[in-house]
């Protein structure tokens, strides 16, 4: 997935399977312009290669509401098929945000790791 906005932020995401798991591996900045495409893409990775998805934030340099939004609702979707979504490395962009929301409840990190040990 490429999706370039009107003011030229550029949002890119791979897809890869990583021993049997789908991981997507995100890249620049997740905000309006692009949080639906992104929503669609998790829930349709979700549905082709099973119900957890692993979601590598570490190179994502800004993430506004609306694509905490479409995480949020990715998570929900796996979640309704038995499985889930985990934030693997979020960025400081990431762990900002999600701590200002409040939702560290509702989106998982990788196992082992909490939101508050996490560099925002």
């Amino acid at each position: 997935m490429r999706r370039r906005d009107d003011s030229g932020r550029l949002l890119d995401g791979v897809l890869t399977d990583v021993d049997g798991v789908a991981r997507y591996t995100l890249r620049g900045e997740i905000d309006v312009a692009n949080a639906d495409q992104l929503q669609r893409r998790l829930r349709d990775a979700c549905d082709a290669h099973g119900s957890r998805i692993e979601i590598d934030m570490a190179e994502v340099t800004f993430i506004d509401s609306s694509g905490l939004r479409a995480l949020l609702l990715a998570h929900r979707h796996a979640e309704g098929l038995g499985g889930g979504v985990v934030v693997l490395r979020p960025s400081a962009a990431v762990v900002a945000l999600v701590r200002l929301a409040g939702v560290e409840a509702a989106l998982p990190a990788e196992e082992g790791t909490s939101w508050e040990d996490l560099q925002a």
